[in-house]
């Protein structure tokens, strides 16, 4: 708990702007499309007139003629079912949708609120998770987000733009990360304008696929991103120049200096020494040969839905979890590279069954 190559996303605005731009018409309909500005591919339905849309679909009923302009129509009163035509998405009418909240594990709050898992979170409204918290957060278009423990994230913008997905419209959503970080499992489904996620320092858009965005800062300042699957644009809030990460890169946005560069993903570490059977409430195990911080998270699930231990460790030291029950578990790890990105995850599943505690030796007493 924001291109011309093609740009997958605008560069950044403040979230007001961005939110009116992208849905609402604010007055534009006069104005030519610009080389970013989203566009819906509307798909033309039996008895459907340019006229007719603009007084159902369309945000005023002038909008026609731009509709008609921008696809070269030669008569405005014929389209065919089946045509496409482009529309920008401040022309299309939208409405409000809320995310529901699948999964809820520890402390997690919408505002000052406690929440649990089936609950609402509607446009504008935050989702804060707790230290041993953590949620699954699912919006309209089926994406799915993890927001790990010790996190705060927004739902800046959820809207519904025409019809529904299974019919001829489409979907667009922002999130802002303001704290610790967040996973996006992005539907592929169409959409109104890319999903996106933005903080302070960057903004995240993606067409279909899985990555993560970071924002804690126990990995240093800035905004991180990684790419586990389909394509991501990652540029800074700032203006400066971003860059696409494909599967298997990530990059980091300091809060000033070069632009952001991708680097590939560390591999996964070695979880094979780690035991299958811990039988003290204290779960200890060395990462003696690890050269790199790592990332180690402990959850219910093997989808790593309920997280409920967040940690990052330094090289050669410790890991040290409690307040675990008795039940098995699924611990997961990442290497972190000299920028705070974070690589690929190994996982490993264990079982704790420490209750009750075998009694303290008393005797025989120590070289007795």
């Amino acid at each position: 708990m924001t291109a011309a190559r093609p740009r997958l996303h605008r560069r950044a605005h403040s979230p007001t702007r961005h939110l009116a731009l992208a849905i609402a018409g604010l007055g534009l309909q006069g104005m030519a499309l610009a080389a970013d500005e989203p566009v819906f591919q509307f798909t033309v339905s039996p008895r459907d007139t340019l006229i007719g849309l603009s007084q159902t679909t369309f945000v005023s009923r002038q909008a026609w003629r731009e509709v008609a302009r921008l696809n070269r129509l030669p008569d405005p009163n014929r389209i065919t079912p089946g045509q496409v035509l482009r529309v920008p998405v401040r022309l299309m009418r939208s409405t409000p949708v809320a995310a529901r909240i699948t999964s809820v594990v520890g402390e997690v709050k919408v505002g000052d609120t406690s929440v649990q898992a089936g609950a609402e979170l509607t446009q504008g409204q935050s989702l804060q998770t707790g230290d041993g918290g953590s949620a699954v957060l699912e919006l309209a278009d089926g994406s799915r987000v993890r927001v790990t423990p010790s996190s705060l994230a927004e739902l800046q913008a959820s809207q519904q733009v025409g019809a529904s997905p299974a019919t001829n419209g489409g979907f667009a959503g922002l999130m802002r990360l303001v704290r610790g970080s967040v996973e996006v499992l992005a539907s592929k489904v169409r959409r109104a304008k890319p999903l996106e996620v933005t903080t302070p320092t960057a903004v995240v858009g993606v067409r279909g696929t899985h990555y993560r965005v970071n924002l804690d800062g126990e990995a240093g300042p800035g905004t991180r991103s990684e790419v586990l699957e389909g394509l991501v644009r990652l540029d800074p809030a700032d203006g400066r120049a971003g860059t696409d990460l494909r599967a298997g890169f990530g990059a980091a946005v300091a809060d000033a200096g070069a632009a952001p560069t991708a680097v590939a993903l560390q591999t996964a570490p070695d979880l094979s020494a780690l035991p299958d059977l811990f039988e003290r409430p204290l779960v200890r195990f060395p990462l003696a040969a690890e050269t790199a911080t790592v990332r180690v998270q402990v959850a219910q699930d093997a989808e790593f839905d309920r997280v409920v231990s967040d940690q990052r460790v330094p090289a050669g030291t410790e890991v040290r979890i409690a307040g675990l029950d008795d039940a098995r578990w699924y611990l997961r790890a990442r290497r972190l590279d000299g920028q705070g990105t974070e690589g690929f995850d190994s996982v490993r599943p264990f079982v704790l069954k420490a209750r009750p505690e075998p009694p303290a030796s008393s005797s025989p007493r120590a070289n007795g």
